[in-house]
């Protein structure tokens, strides 16, 4: 027969206790959702190997941007990647925007290296994961290191003072639309720099690369690089009329190899080439 005497006020208390520690032990389970002072969600190695970082991602990597905990990412550590077929940060929504906060994507193996460090493999740092999600914008740190390239966005993407270098791919890769500005593409084994139609590439440092330093497509504009030791130098992949071709302005392009320096493209003043087989610092 059930008493009718209410438990002693030890009693409560220490029931009260044991709902908490439950609680507590259950929230321990959801992945957390921590936010940086200016609402950014939080992104660190810790949450991304052990719990997930946020709703919609997974323990481990990729880290997974869906939106469904927002659009606005910061990285609070670095991320280090085990191997070259891992990819760091995965987004499948579009507008996404991610700030470094000037830490590093990196592989494991590059961690303190001297010499080069790039190895072929299926990963990335940040990649879309369909170019129809648009408008990425990624800024502030470094990418080293990657299988298969550093950044791969869609279209309309903005990709500012980020450092790729040691990919096996192309270092920077985004779609139709983009603004490439301020950024430093080195030592990669594809492309340094790779856009889309109607895009603008100024102020970037491009050097080493095993392809071509800087390669876009009809209608975009190249302003202001430093284009130097790549495997050739400017690439305007312009197809039909004059009207669809990349106009190019107050750029470096210097010892590039498979000359000439420019391949196609409209000169619109204040730029070197000069180079391998090059007679004179006239570009085409």
């Amino acid at each position: 027969m059930r008493s009718g005497k209410a438990p002693s006020p030890a009693a409560a208390r220490t029931g009260v206790l044991r709902v908490s520690a439950l609680a507590l032990a259950a929230a321990l389970l959801v992945a957390p959702q921590a936010r940086a002072g200016d609402g950014a969600v939080a992104i660190h190695h810790a949450c991304a190997t052990a719990t997930g970082c946020f709703a919609g991602d997974a323990p481990g990597y990729p880290v997974t941007i869906d939106g469904s905990a927002g659009l606005h990412y910061v990285l609070t550590s670095s991320l280090i990647l085990p191997n070259p077929d891992t990819t760091g940060i995965r987004v499948a929504t579009s507008d996404v925007s991610i700030d470094l906060g000037g830490f590093k994507i990196i592989r494991a193996d590059c961690v303190g290296a001297t010499t080069s460090c790039r190895f072929p493999g299926t990963g990335r740092g940040i990649e879309v994961a369909s170019q129809l999600y648009l408008g990425l914008r990624v800024r502030d740190g470094d990418i080293v290191g990657m299988g298969r390239g550093g950044i791969f966005a869609g279209g309309q993407a903005k990709i500012s003072n980020v450092r790729v270098s040691q990919a096996a791919g192309n270092g920077i890769q985004a779609g139709g639309a983009s603004v490439v500005t301020d950024c430093r593409s080195f030592s990669n084994l594809g492309d340094g720099i790779q856009v889309g139609p109607a895009s603008v590439v100024s102020g970037n440092a491009v050097v080493s690369n095993g392809s071509t330093g800087i390669s876009t497509f009809n209608g975009s504009l190249v302003l202001e690089n430093l284009i130097r030791n790549n495997s050739s130098g400017l690439l305007n992949n312009s197809v039909g009329t004059p009207f669809f071709d990349t106009g190019y302005r107050g750029n470096i392009i210097t010892n590039n190899g498979n000359p000439p320096q420019v391949r196609q493209g409209v000169d619109l003043g204040a730029n070197l080439c000069l180079g391998p087989g090059d007679t004179n610092p006239i570009c085409p």
